[in-house]
């Protein structure tokens, strides 16, 4: 098996997210299969060592083969004919369209039996794929990991003489580049299988849910890994003692640091993190309304980030006002492998989760999330069967309860997130069941080894 994995960033050659490290880490996993990543030339992207070994006649693309640093793997570049690409400029359409022609074109005498298309610049090609009888035989599985779909009439010249494709271009209506992925790919997989559940709703599928619908047979949720190289207690360098699941004595010692450094009141309460990204989506908003009644619970509370001006507003108005709640508007990841080393608990009342990794981070960690029954969230949060969790004498909690090693809940109130907190801090009392927790959280394997087995079977079922 042969694939093609088309993307728009690639670290260390081009980074605007973080995807581009998730594609890094993703291109390294050990493989039983050829695994060849494609990337645009955009401006940033600095070729040092490339050669040509491809140039497309119909586009004027050429195709530039660089090697990763202090490696003998490859990443193939596109580059238009004096000038680069730009996916944001205001041709970015036609951009699109060059990036994508291009693809196909290379692909027409290849043997590769798959192409992989990571997110929306790249979902064109299925389309593509489909439409020319000499890349049709070609596979296609288009993955989004951000879906924001953008809802406007794209590419209205598209045209096929396909009977066929046609139709089915025909039934979609409103041609939208999102939608072309979504509709042709073979398969399409996002960031988590609850997330993959929850799109094809109204709440969720953002006007494309009756799409997701009717794909849902070929829909996959595949987590993102976590790199155990960086986020690991045992060989993390920037932690006061590495620890393992059986020398918890040494997370005692973290976190007796961490509450001298910050200036909290009780190192035998449970302290609990609040870190990454104040915004809207993930929760923020609840947490700063929670303040006054968390402030009287025997817990510290540590809110460590950046994000939405509103909201940076509203906290560092608060600073010093609560003595067992420390804020800071900051991010810097050596503090944030500190306040893992740590923490207790952390707190993701997030309001959307497609994915994420901050409660796998905190897994590794033995830090037992405090958690929104949302998206991504679900997959690898475990809670125990409690009164609280009841409904109509149902159990919201997972079946395999025994692997317990979080918190979770539903309603998007106040009381509940306070509910909830006091629910855990009352567990962490109880040593011997908090050990549980936290000896399960840091067995769990989240690597990106795992999700690219995922993905090998996904393009298995390709051929079925």
């Amino acid at each position: 098996m042969k694939v093609a994995a088309v993307m728009t960033e690639l670290f260390p050659f081009y980074r605007n997210t973080k995807f581009a490290n998730d594609m890094h880490q993703l291109t390294f996993v050990k493989k039983n299969i050829e695994y060849q990543p494609i990337i645009p030339m955009f401006e940033r992207v600095k070729l040092k060592a490339a050669k040509v070994i491809y140039t497309d006649k119909e586009t004027s693309v050429s195709v530039f083969q660089e090697t990763f640093p202090n490696s003998n793997r490859t990443v193939y570049i596109f580059k238009p004919k004096n000038k680069y690409f730009d996916f944001e400029a205001e041709d970015a359409d036609e951009n699109i369209v060059l990036f994508s022609k291009a693809i196909v074109n290379y692909l027409q005498d290849s043997d590769y039996s798959i192409v992989h298309c990571f997110n929306e610049e790249t979902a064109l090609i299925p389309f593509m794929i489909k439409n020319n009888p000499k890349t049709n035989r070609i596979k296609s599985v288009f993955t989004f990991t951000n879906f924001n779909p953008q809802h406007h009439e794209f590419l209205p010249e598209i045209k096929t003489s396909d009977s066929y494709l046609e139709s089915i271009l025909a039934e979609i209506g409103v041609i939208e580049l999102f939608k072309l992925g979504i509709v042709f790919a073979d398969k399409i997989t996002t960031t988590s299988k609850n997330y993959a559940n929850e799109i094809l709703s109204e709440e969720f599928g953002l006007g494309l849910e009756s799409f997701f619908l009717q794909r849902s047979k070929d829909l996959y949720g595949i987590m993102n890994g976590v790199n155990y190289k960086i986020w690991n207690p045992s060989k993390d360098k920037y932690i006061a003692r590495n620890y393992s699941a059986d020398e918890l004595g040494e997370k005692i010692r973290n976190k007796d640091v961490l509450i001298k450094e910050l200036g909290l009141p009780d190192k035998k309460w449970p302290l609990i993190i609040f870190g990454g990204r104040l915004e809207y989506r993930k929760g923020i908003d609840l947490v700063i309304n929670c303040l006054p009644e968390l402030s009287k619970l025997k817990i510290n509370l540590v809110i460590y980030g950046t994000g939405e001006e509103e909201y940076q507003i509203r906290l560092k108005e608060m600073i010093g006002r609560f003595p067992n709640v420390f804020i800071k508007i900051d991010f810097n990841e050596q503090i944030a492998h500190k306040l893992l080393a740590g923490a207790d608990f952390i707190l993701l009342p997030t309001r959307v989760e497609p994915g994420g990794v901050s409660h796998l981070y905190a897994l590794k960690y033995g830090v037992i999330p405090i958690a929104r029954r949302v998206g991504g969230l679900l997959d690898a949060i475990v809670e125990q069967v409690s009164v609280n969790n009841m409904v109509n004498g149902n159990s919201l909690s997972s079946a395999n309860n025994k692997n317990f090693n979080g918190f979770l809940f539903t309603s998007y109130y106040e009381n509940s997130l306070i509910d909830i907190i006091r629910e855990a801090a009352e567990v962490y009392y109880d040593k011997k069941i908090f050990r549980k927790y936290i000896y399960n959280a840091m067995q769990a394997d989240w690597s990106w080894k795992q999700s690219f087995i995922q993905y090998l079977e996904v393009y298995r079922k390709c051929f079925e």
